[in-house]
């Protein structure tokens, strides 16, 4: 069975704004009603912009997802030609870093590294450039050589999601929380968009590597089986030579027998007939 890009996407946008709704409607609660058994709880477990949540997990387990598509995808280049299968294995190994970053979020830590705040209020979105720069430098002429449509889809992705990641961060970090705190709605809706367009952006960077591993490579999956084949016949030799034959040893005591049993059977009928 086949898996198919578009019914994934469309089931993790689902999830996304599902999520967005859930983490905007805790923050109303909290803001406009009284307080209740299990409010802050339910928001707790519900609001992106926190750690350690259903959110949080769920952003890990995407992009934990796309460093898996991204090391298969590195084995099959490199069982059809091996160019750039480091750079996918590579790209892999970054996207399990980010997978635990995003649950965790250790990188606001790197912002008592550096005090930018007449710029903005989270200066680690500075490192976080400085990352996007080498991660570009990687992977272009990666990215360069796929097909046009997909090579669209990741830079796509890209925009979308560093568009949260830095664009939205740093306009919160300017202009919101140094004015109004980061305890009111205005925070609130920027960190809901924010979050947002990250686990989207994810979500078209999966589309276009379900859909490189899918539809575009096929004559990869092709060369994939014929090395499967190749290894099972290697293991079937193997196995012939554990028990003392090989292809091209004659029959056995046993199979002499048995041709002989046969053609005695066989001349009987026909001195019959």
């Amino acid at each position: 069975m086949s898996v198919s890009p578009g019914r994934v996407a469309r089931f993790l946008v689902f999830v996304v704004l599902s999520l967005t709704v859930l983490s905007l409607l805790g923050q109303v609660v909290v803001h406009f009603l009284p307080d209740f058994l299990l409010r802050d709880r339910f928001v707790e477990i519900f609001n992106v912009d926190a750690e350690g949540n259903i959110p949080a997990l769920y952003s890990a387990l995407a992009i934990l997802s796309c460093a898996y598509l991204l090391w298969v995808i590195g084995r099959v280049e490199r069982e059809a030609s091996g160019r750039f299968s480091r750079q996918w294995t590579l790209m892999s190994i970054i996207f399990l870093g980010l997978a635990c970053d995003e649950f965790l979020s250790f990188h606001e830590t790197l912002s008592r590294f550096a005090d930018l705040s007449s710029i903005t209020l989270f200066s680690w979105v500075f490192f976080g450039m400085g990352f996007v720069f080498i991660f570009t430098l990687i992977v272009f002429r990666t990215v360069v050589q796929l097909p046009s449509p997909i090579r669209r889809l990741f830079i796509l992705a890209g925009l979308i999601y560093l568009s949260g990641a830095i664009g939205m961060e740093t306009v919160a970090g300017h202009f919101v929380v140094p004015v109004w705190g980061d305890q009111g709605m205005k925070y609130v809706f920027c960190a809901a968009i924010e979050e947002f367009l990250e686990m989207i952006g994810i979500v078209v960077f999966m589309y276009a590597l379900l859909t490189y591993l899918v539809q575009g490579r096929r004559e990869v999956a092709l060369a994939l089986e014929l090395h499967v084949y190749q290894d099972l016949g290697t293991k079937h030799l193997a196995a012939a030579g554990r028990g003392g034959r090989s292809l091209e040893d004659g029959p056995t005591g046993r199979d002499r027998d048995s041709n002989a049993h046969e053609v005695a059977h066989g001349t009987g009928r026909n001195t019959s007939g």
